[in-house]
């Protein structure tokens, strides 16, 4: 875990320095175009060179928030709990799944709740609705739905749904799925790790990780106990 953050570090400074230069000759290209587009003639090249400059604005704002998400992965893990907002932490492990190839045109729909605060290591955490969400898109394909939810139980227990409408988990299935190196996938495609780890890390801070599987879909929730802290 450690090689990965500094490498996806290292791909964010190196990010960083090539958008700073794109956006810095968008500047120099918008004046240049202010100062051409006075003439009929040069009116109509100038609107193409506008249509363009947009079109790598909206790419270079892309650009930056990619490289904002693999900042705040890649940020060390203290080791240590801290007071954690859940929703914040479900948001910037969307934003890091949405970009693998896994997440292709799928579609992800929030219906997110004002949780407590939750004290937790905010990275381990995030290992765990990566590594749900990851499964998620990989379930539903290209155009497929994912519904993520947040909740607070009256007796103060927080909980987590993320759902999607892909081929469902057959029940036989259902009370093997965290076990180490369990996988339905086809070989090379993984080794069954991802949901062992992530039900582990839920158990060390006292909660359940449980799952559904109808056909089609399947739902991973995701239940925390109210923590306080001294």
């Amino acid at each position: 875990m450690a090689a990965l953050g500094r490498l996806t570090a290292g791909v964010a400074h190196e990010l960083n320095n090539p958008l700073f230069v794109i956006g810095t000759n968008l500047s120099v290209m918008q004046d240049a175009i202010e100062a051409l587009g006075k003439t009929e003639i040069t009116r109509t090249l100038c609107q193409k060179l506008a249509d363009g400059a947009q079109r790598l604005r909206a790419a270079l704002s892309r650009a930056s928030k990619v490289s904002e998400v693999l900042r705040q992965f890649a940020t060390p893990s203290s080791g240590q709990d801290s007071p954690t907002d859940v929703n914040g932490v479900l948001e910037m492990s969307v934003s890091l799944v949405m970009m693998s190839s896994k997440a292709k045109n799928v579609t992800v729909h929030r219906d997110f709740s004002k949780l407590p605060i939750f004290y937790c290591d905010p990275q381990i955490l995030s290992q765990v609705f990566v590594n749900l969400l990851e499964n998620a898109c990989d379930a539903v394909g290209e155009g497929g739905n994912v519904w993520i939810s947040t909740s607070v139980k009256p007796d103060g227990r927080l909980i987590i749904s993320i759902r999607d409408d892909g081929r469902g988990i057959p029940i036989q299935n259902l009370n093997k799925i965290t076990e180490p190196f369990f996988t339905t996938k086809e070989p090379g495609r993984g080794m069954g790790l991802g949901l062992s780890v992530a039900a582990s890390i839920v158990e060390r801070y006292g909660g359940d990780l449980a799952f559904s599987g109808a056909n089609p879909g399947a739902t991973a929730i995701v239940t925390f106990p109210t923590t306080t802290k001294d």
